[in-house]
């Protein structure tokens, strides 16, 4: 009998163990999720004002475009990239269109910086200044949720973690810069 209620109160234990442990990765998993998110929303608020400050640039650029045709290359890329990245669905494929954005971007910045060296007028210098700000600060951004993404597939790849992960449907997330071979 004294087996008995050693072997029950030994369950118990394991079980009430086991309970907390789940509680915790959740929590735990929650808020990975919470700051992977947020740190997103960082990233897309800094896209969405690097948008704006590039229309602007291309505003003041497109009568200079007509002599330039790398330029005129340039500009066209970036704007398919931008409207890709404004009518993504999904995360993975604005991700994509970031990386695309950023590609165009540093190849626009070069392009100004070797053809208007001398002939770039003050709002387009200031606009490219800071467009090169903001790409500074989308890349802190990136390499913040990159780091988090980093932290969190580690956290759900741990042996108890794996179930957790698989019981409340937690999935491995990609970095930005990780191309998705199946879009």
């Amino acid at each position: 009998m004294i087996y008995i209620i050693i072997a029950a109160i030994i369950i118990f234990i394991i079980l009430a163990f086991l309970i907390f442990y789940y509680y915790k990765a959740d929590n735990t998993m929650i808020e990975f999720t919470k700051k992977i998110n947020d740190s997103y929303e960082q990233i897309n608020s800094e896209m969405h004002k690097r948008a704006e400050t590039v229309k602007t640039l291309i505003e003041h650029i497109m009568p200079s475009i007509i002599e330039n045709t790398d330029l005129d290359l340039t500009v066209q890329n970036l704007k398919k990239a931008m409207d890709s990245y404004f009518i993504a669905g999904t995360r993975d494929y604005q991700i994509k269109a970031q990386n695309e954005i950023t590609k165009h971007m540093n190849e626009l910045i070069i392009l100004l910086d070797k053809s208007y060296n001398t002939l770039i007028d003050n709002n387009i210098r200031s606009l490219v200044e800071e467009i090169k700000k903001s790409e500074e600060k989308i890349t802190f951004s990136k390499n913040i949720f990159n780091s988090l993404v980093q932290n969190y597939n580690a956290y759900i790849s741990k042996f108890l973690n794996k179930r957790v992960a698989k019981t409340f449907k937690y999935t491995p997330m990609k970095k930005l810069g990780e191309e998705n071979e199946k879009l």
